[in-house]
């Protein structure tokens, strides 16, 4: 079995069968751990069908932002309109915009899926997704945990939703996420 990475190795980009530690509640001792392996080509292929499998759709974050530009276009004033445009510009410009400039981008965000039928769609589409993803990643990927009482076990390749539904879901959605977030680095680094 592979070493797990400590959580400032968590950021580099792992191969395949690395194993990753995700701490949700913190690195004290005690808190619960979780092992979580940097999927291989085949494994990221079972991943994306499974996510298929269930009905979610990826929404491209270019297209929720063309729609978003026309609910604000369709529903707003002409003053919010150029108000909410030129905070949409900010952002786009400087992904780190201040969190003044990111709680305005959410006031803007909810607005917008109050007011617009086909963007609050879209918004749902993309939660599902990312939801369904983190879930089938925290399922396929799981190779192990610490500092939990109940036993950890595989079944045909993954760990069966009937043990995953006794954690909490907000560990499910760090250890998928990390998974995500590894197979992201590793599709990175077969570009380079």
């Amino acid at each position: 079995m592979a070493q797990p990475s400590t959580d400032k190795e968590a950021i580099l980009p792992a191969k395949a069968g690395d194993l990753l530690r995700v701490t949700p509640e913190g690195d004290e001792p005690g808190k619960p751990v979780y092992l979580v392996a940097v999927p291989s080509l085949a494994e990221r292929a079972r991943w994306r069908r499974d996510i298929g499998a269930l009905g979610a759709s990826a929404v491209a974050e270019k297209t929720l932002q063309e729609v978003l530009r026309a609910a604000i276009e369709r529903t707003a004033s002409p003053v919010e309109r150029d108000a909410a445009f030129a905070l949409l510009d900010a952002v786009a410009k400087d992904p780190d915009a201040p969190e003044t400039v990111r709680r305005g981008l959410a006031a803007i965000e909810e607005a917008a899926i109050r007011a617009d039928p086909d963007y609050a769609r879209l918004v749902a589409d993309s939660r599902h997704w990312w939801e369904t993803a983190a879930l089938v990643a925290a399922r396929l990927f799981l190779r192990c945990w610490e500092n939990q009482s109940l036993p950890f076990r595989r079944e045909a390749g993954s760990v069966p939703d009937a043990l995953l539904e006794r954690l909490p879901e907000s560990h499910l959605h760090a250890v998928g996420l990390r998974a995500i977030l590894a197979m992201t680095l590793t599709r990175t680094q077969e570009k380079n």
